[in-house]
């Protein structure tokens, strides 16, 4: 702080040596002041910023002879007044700065005596003041000239020339995810999974099951009580659909009787699903034949209640958004999606008017997209039997 502009204008820069009071520490300064307040005018101490050392003189036994909080700083060669002072204690490790100073493409202007701001002269590549040969043209860090370089003498205050060799990649965008029907996500694995239609079992209750002999519906349970082989069935019959996979799940209490054989079957769309022998939860996974209800057919010993019933077709999944940083048009950005596992299908993603190939295979599947518009990541992949885990994005 309070850095020193005197009444010639100079003030601390690139290469000067500087020590305390009584010359005792000792440093040159390595690179334009970082400053987070400008220098001002001759005779002010407003500048404010970091001084980039190199050359720090040491003790006896080698250790670094520091600048400490509140002690002023004087410029050898300088006289007696301080044009700095440090407000904190010298740090200890490197730290590595690149100052740039950049514009538009702008008309060219006449530099100033200023070390630290953007009044310089351009320097467009093949403009009417481009140095040919030299990749870095003369910055001010010496004893600076105002003025364009055709003054005689020529004006020195460039702006840096910096030629990139490659794009520069912007950071990760951050993302979150809801899952969509059809998907969960456990970061970072999104799982294509079952999507599930609503449910299709009715409640039970005596007006939506039609019941045989040795069955009563009460108490919101479907009670297998006494002797006789009748099934039970929802009443109106499930709308199923031959050909189609659901998903049942069946909760069975109370198993009793006496004998044997003592036990019961389901079936739906005409397939058995199951043999029930016990109590328990039962669930299956059934792809159908024909039309056929949801039917329980018990054996005339086995008695037993079922508490639950549920029925509920696969469905297509929905497509999953990805929720991120907002994109910009004219900006590219590429995609790399690892695929950990695949057990069946396939899936593809859009992102800002581009759409990937189909992939169907494990392993990191990248694509560049120059984006046309604005729409976020989103992945698709419909097919009711489809199943595969995304691992990174």
């Amino acid at each position: 702080t309070q850095g020193r502009v005197d009444a010639s204008g100079k003030h601390l820069k690139y290469g000067d040596f500087i020590q305390n009071t009584d010359g005792t520490k000792i440093a040159r300064v390595i690179g334009t002041p970082v400053m987070s307040a400008a220098w001002g005018g001759n005779n002010t101490t407003t500048g404010a910023g970091t001084l980039m050392l190199t050359n720090v003189k040491r003790d006896g036994s080698g250790n670094l002879l520091q600048f400490t909080s509140g002690e002023n700083i004087y410029l050898q060669g300088g006289g007696g007044t301080a044009y700095a002072q440090a407000s904190a204690s010298m740090a200890t490790t490197k730290t590595n700065y690149i100052m740039v100073y950049y514009s538009d493409d702008k008309a060219p202007v006449a530099g100033n005596t200023v070390q630290a701001d953007n009044t310089r002269i351009g320097n467009a590549r093949d403009g009417a003041y481009f140095l040919y040969g030299s990749v870095w043209p003369p910055d001010d860090w010496t004893d600076r000239k105002a003025g364009l370089p055709t003054d005689n003498p020529p004006g020195n205050d460039w702006f840096s020339l910096v030629q990139w060799h490659y794009a520069v990649q912007s950071g990760q965008l951050s993302f979150s995810i809801t899952p969509a029907s059809g998907w969960t996500y456990s970061s970072p694995n999104l799982s294509r999974v079952v999507a599930l239609d609503a449910e299709m079992a009715p409640g039970l209750t005596g007006g939506n099951w039609t019941v045989g002999t040795g069955w009563v519906v009460t108490s919101n349970q479907l009670r297998k009580s006494n002797a006789g082989t009748g099934t039970a069935q929802p009443n109106p019959a499930l709308a199923i659909t031959a050909g189609a996979t659901y998903d049942i799940s069946i909760r069975v209490t109370n198993w009793g009787g006496s004998g044997s054989p003592r036990n019961f079957t389901y079936a739906l769309g005409g397939t058995t699903v199951r043999t029930v022998t016990g109590d328990g939860t039962y669930t299956d996974t059934v792809t159908t034949t024909n039309t056929g209800n949801l039917i329980f057919t018990p054996t005339d010993r086995s008695r037993f209640r079922i508490t639950a019933v549920s029925v509920k077709r696969h469905v297509d999944a929905a497509d999953q958004p990805v929720t991120h940083n907002a994109l910009n048009i004219g900006d590219t950005y590429t995609v790399a999606v690892n695929v950990s596992s695949i057990t069946s299908g396939s899936f593809y993603y859009t992102i800002s008017g581009c759409t990937s190939p189909t992939i169907s295979t494990t392993g990191t599947h990248n694509m560049s997209c120059t984006a046309s518009n604005t729409n976020p990541l989103t992945f698709y992949s419909p097919a009711a039997g489809n199943r595969f885990t995304i691992n990174s994005i």
